[in-house]
């Protein structure tokens, strides 16, 4: 990089870069899958208050012991719209979720610090509260899937 603003933490751990756009909180909330229609099939679309252009990085996390999953994004045009849940057959399941993209809009603060790359964009604003990978961690599971993140907002 011959020019920029690079963060590092403690750990030397990359934070912010101006050449990377950093995903930012859009929406949080709760929703409850319940059976769909006559059968055993639980889900819930998710909808957000405002669509994105962007697409969102979605994080859940059941409030129950359940099993839950996210199947899909919904969509108008371009626009991103919310999400559909998923629970294990016969168990509906309360999820906490957050939606993240790629903030490009000024946060309304009269401070802070906002980083901009060579075009010039928004790619950090510290009025949006920024996603933060906590940890990573390696589960055992009859899946191909072997990783998952723990996401702090």
């Amino acid at each position: 990089m011959a020019y920029g603003l690079k963060i590092l933490n403690d750990n030397l751990k990359l934070q912010i870069d101006s050449l990377y756009q950093n995903y930012a909180l859009w929406e949080h909330g709760e929703g409850v899958a319940t059976v769909l229609g006559s059968g055993t099939y639980y889900s819930k679309t998710i909808t957000f208050a405002n669509a994105s252009v962007e697409p969102p990085l979605i994080a859940i996390k059941p409030s129950s012991a359940r099993y839950c999953g996210l199947s899909n994004y919904t969509r108008s045009g371009s626009n991103y719209t919310g999400f559909v849940i998923h629970s294990e057959t016969g168990q509906s399941a309360t999820v906490d979720w957050m939606a993240l993209v790629p903030r490009k809009d000024k946060s309304s603060e009269a401070y802070g610090l906002r980083v901009y790359n060579a075009v010039p964009e928004l790619v950090f604003d510290s009025g949006h509260a920024p996603m933060i990978i906590r940890d990573v961690d390696v589960v055992s599971a009859p899946w191909s899937y072997t990783a998952y993140a723990v996401v702090n907002v």
